[in-house]
């Protein structure tokens, strides 16, 4: 007698729409208190959609979640972080299954499971970035994003979020008293998808989602608004790659002593020499134009920078191991090290197969088998500590790759 096969459970259930009915009322109080939200309802015109929207907040999924309620509520796809917390992770799971997608990798499974959502009636939302700016504008997006929308076959609804870096930039710990505004701007029917090639749904979809806080002329009301700026700058315009601290308004080099001074508007300024760039957009490019004109893979003797951090193992979507409180981890042109009671453990860059920012002051790095995590303190700079892997790998493949992680 053959077996019977076991019935697979379906991703789609009854509870998940209850948790949403019960959320998104009170997250509408909620975001327009602490953020600032204006949005816009959604009208569907068809019962599924994949959403697509630009990523600024750590609440970019409740904006979504609001534009569209009630009548969608799609599964969103969530970096695999989440998934590594134990209790936490297994509540969220019960509570509103996200899609898990592994950051900067093409995740097969994933693609699998958006499909498997679709076909059980659902929709799906996805912040095509897959990561969160850290200077204002919308970054980097795989254009495999439009391969995905062609496969699953249903309409896409393209949502911009503005304001929310303003609000809440990534490198900050206090939000700003501002305004978003999120709201769909574009639906693409599947007619239209089948009439674009994939360049021209890709270019569509990027011209749809780029969003540009500094060039908004919105204000973001803080006195510390310029805190935590260390953890996204660290290229001076007197002096290159430094530490920086800041305070109130005011981020300032540890080289030099220069102060840059944050405007409410996200403009630059400074008392000394005019710089090179008028807000943070301007500074991002500046920094990464600079790291990409140095061959940095050269600074191999004394470290860029040395921070006291938590070291962690990842177990893919289980846990986090932690093997060392308060390591010493040091950055070097061409690798990290990590001091711990056991000794100092090297992980050359060559061996290491991404690197990945997570949050504000994480960063994972994989190596053949094994993925790791970094946690820092407030001011741990993880743009640089990512960056500098990037810069070894372009130096490396003979600067065709001007990819610098983000």
């Amino acid at each position: 007698m053959k077996e019977k096969k076991k019935k697979r459970t379906k991703w789609i259930r009854l509870r998940h729409r209850i948790v949403q009915h019960i959320i998104c009322p009170a997250m509408a109080v909620f975001t327009r208190v602490k953020y600032g939200l204006h949005y816009q309802k959604f009208k569907p015109t068809e019962k599924q959609y994949l959403v697509l929207a630009n990523h600024q907040t750590a609440f970019d999924q409740f904006f979504m979640g609001l534009v569209l309620y009630p009548k969608i509520m799609p599964y969103y796809v969530a970096s695999e972080d989440i998934f590594t917390n134990g209790f936490v992770s297994k509540l969220i799971k019960f509570l509103v299954n996200p899609v898990p997608i592994k950051k900067q990798a093409n995740d097969v499974s994933c693609v699998m499971n958006c499909i498997r959502i679709v076909r059980e009636g659902g929709s799906i939302g996805i912040s095509p970035e897959g990561n969160r700016t850290f200077d204002g504008k919308t970054v980097t997006m795989k254009s495999s994003i439009a391969s995905l929308a062609r496969a699953l076959k249903i309409p896409l609804a393209l949502l911009r979020i503005e304001g929310g870096y303003g609000v809440e930039p990534r490198w900050g710990d206090k939000t700003r008293r501002g305004r978003i505004d999120a709201y769909v701007s574009r639906v693409v029917s599947v007619e239209e998808i089948r009439a674009m090639s994939d360049e021209e749904l890709f270019a569509l979809i990027e011209k749809e989602l780029y969003v540009n806080d500094c060039a908004s002329g919105k204000r973001f009301r803080s006195k510390k608004r310029a805190e935590h700026m260390e953890r996204a700058f660290y290229v001076c315009p007197e002096c290159g790659i430094s530490s920086f601290s800041s305070r109130g308004a005011d981020t300032v080099c540890q080289r030099c002593h220069k102060t840059i001074t944050l405007g409410e508007d996200l403009s630059l300024s400074t008392d000394g020499t005019p710089l090179p760039f008028l807000d943070t957009a301007g500074w991002y490019d500046f920094q990464n134009e600079y790291l990409l004109s140095h061959d940095t893979s050269i600074l191999t003797e004394t470290p860029l920078r040395e921070d006291v951090v938590d070291y962690l193992e990842i177990i893919p979507y289980k846990c986090k191991r932690l093997l060392a409180k308060k390591a010493a981890f040091s950055l070097f042109g061409d690798r990290y090290e990590i001091k711990t009671k056991e000794g100092v453990k090297v992980f050359s860059f060559d061996d290491i197969k991404n690197v990945t920012c997570l949050g504000k002051k994480k960063i994972n790095f994989q190596t053949q088998n094994t993925i790791y995590q970094i946690k820092g303190d407030s001011h741990f700079p993880l743009l640089e500590y990512m960056n500098i892997y990037f810069n070894y790998q372009s130096i490396k493949g003979g600067h065709h790759d001007r990819f610098l992680g983000i």
